[in-house]
């Protein structure tokens, strides 16, 4: 495996912070008036995407994913509950086991929150020419493809139950 701090990924990881912050700056004003107006923490955003990828989850897989503690994340759910984000509702055979899904109000929010995102790396990824969308794609996939590998050859998953 290849060393994780080598010059050429510094190198890369520069460069990809420095796309990030100009994004930041020029494109996501409406991204970032979303998150605003929502008044929410980062690990709450993280669920919420987590729950709208995932559907009907368990609080232990969110605490797996946010790699925070039970009590923690079952703390961090009842806020995104209380404020109509996500709902929790009881296994009738097991009333021990909770299952947390996302509601319509988080579904909006994550939507526009993902359609505000796209919009602005659309408009900056449009200051490139049709070759170099095309290397960056390719070089996109092959990085999504090792990722994903990687999440499974570890026995994860992307969702986890």
């Amino acid at each position: 495996m290849t060393e994780v701090n080598t010059p050429e990924i510094e190198k890369l990881v520069i460069n990809l912070k420095e796309f990030y912050r100009l994004l930041s700056h020029i494109g996501s004003h409406k991204s970032l008036s979303l998150l605003y107006e929502s008044q929410l923490t980062m690990p709450q955003i993280i669920t919420l995407h987590y729950v709208f990828h995932c559907g009907r989850v368990s609080i232990s897989a969110i605490s797996e994913t946010l790699q925070l503690s039970l009590g923690a994340t079952s703390h961090l759910v009842d806020k995104l509950v209380r404020k109509g984000y996500l709902s929790r509702d009881e296994n009738p055979e097991d009333r021990r086991v909770r299952h947390i899904s996302i509601t319509e109000m988080g579904a909006d929010f994550i939507t526009r929150l993902n359609e505000s995102r796209t919009y602005d790396m659309a408009n900056a990824l449009a200051l490139l020419d049709s070759e170099g969308i095309e290397k960056l794609t390719g070089v996109i996939i092959e990085v999504n493809e090792k990722l994903k590998n990687r999440y499974n050859n570890e026995g994860k998953g992307l969702c986890r139950e």
